[in-house]
């Protein structure tokens, strides 16, 4: 379950760099 949320958080500060 943490992993998941580590990857939802990575996916939306990427998306929110570009």
């Amino acid at each position: 379950m943490g992993w998941q949320i580590l990857k939802l958080q990575f996916v939306f500060a990427l998306e929110l760099m570009c």
